[in-house]
């Protein structure tokens, strides 16, 4: 029994809480449009070093992936973009646990080693745990994931931002501050504000103004907009290499035009001087030979 329980445990430790950058235990990790993790500061860096390049960044790929993710505010200011991605709680909240035994048991003074953990409570339970957080009305229909898939972040329905203060779901709409705040700040930030509405309701007059459907009108106008400035450039991209290419193609030929020309002028030059230097050998050739019959005439005068 006791050899089943080790193994049980051993086996419920083999969890995914390693960043995927550092390939260290989560630090604040923060979940993507993609649902890919990764720990703040890993993020953070790679979204800076991704962007330094860029004129205006307005977004970033995924790290792994490489979905490209949009800037969830202030374009062409990245380092700010990392304190607005969401945190994924379920994966903090695992790294912030000791072991992984139950945590409904552990109230009452027992270990036993757990098998799930529910994505409501954030708690990890044991077989028999969940078979009474099952049964129970308040907590029958939150979702349960095995603890070897305790990374898994939010799905789509999950998804919702939380509040960097208070870490809570951002569910209304300010109009005043043109951003959007959880309950807490409701209450303390945005009291005093005109209008603070649900962001449902908000969704909902969006819809009914149409005002989402002109938007989208507007985007799809701006991306043919955009498609047909990337067909320009890439036009005029291919027209430079063709134009460098042609330029670079015509300075080889004239280059070797001269080249033929000058080995031209210098070998008749050549010629010419080999042929001067010739003729005038055999001119100093004929007075050499004048010289030696004079010497030998007037040896024979000084004889006689």
């Amino acid at each position: 029994m006791a050899t089943i329980k080790a193994e049980s445990l051993d086996s419920a430790k083999k969890v995914k809480n390693v960043c995927p950058i550092c390939f260290e235990s989560f630090k604040t990790p923060r979940y993507l449009p993609c649902f890919h993790t990764f720990c703040h500061n890993c993020l953070s860096s790679y979204i800076l070093s991704t962007c330094k390049s860029k004129e205006t960044a307005v977004g970033f790929p995924c790290p792994l992936c490489r979905q490209f993710i949009p800037a969830p505010s202030f374009l062409g200011e990245p380092e700010k973009w990392t304190e607005l991605i969401p945190i994924n709680t379920i994966v903090q909240t695992m790294c912030e646990k000791q072991d992984q035994f139950c945590d409904a048991c552990r109230r009452a003074d027992e270990e036993e080693v757990a098998t799930e953990l529910c994505k409501s409570c954030l708690e990890s339970l044991c077989l028999s745990c969940v078979k009474f957080h099952k049964r129970n009305a308040a907590s029958k229909n939150h979702e349960l994931i095995p603890l070897t898939n305790e990374n898994k972040v939010p799905n789509e329905n999950e998804s919702r931002a939380s509040c960097n203060d208070h870490n809570s779901p951002l569910e209304y709409m300010c109009f005043d501050h043109e951003e959007l705040c959880c309950p807490k700040c409701v209450f303390t930030n945005h009291r005093k504000c005109k209008q603070v509405d649900e962001i449902e309701k908000t969704a909902e007059n969006l819809i009914q103004s149409r005002t989402l459907e002109k938007l989208g009108q507007e985007i799809l106008q701006h991306k043919d907009l955009l498609l047909k400035a990337k067909t320009e450039v890439e036009a005029t991209t291919n027209y430079i290499d063709e134009t460098s290419d042609r330029i670079l193609e015509e300075s080889s030929h004239v280059r070797n035009k001269l080249v033929r020309q000058i080995d031209a002028l210098i070998e008749a030059h050549h010629n010419d001087l080999a042929h001067k230097v010739k003729e005038q050998k055999g001119r100093l050739a004929i007075f050499v030979d004048t010289v030696i019959d004079r010497q030998f005439l007037m040896s024979q005068y000084s004889k006689n």
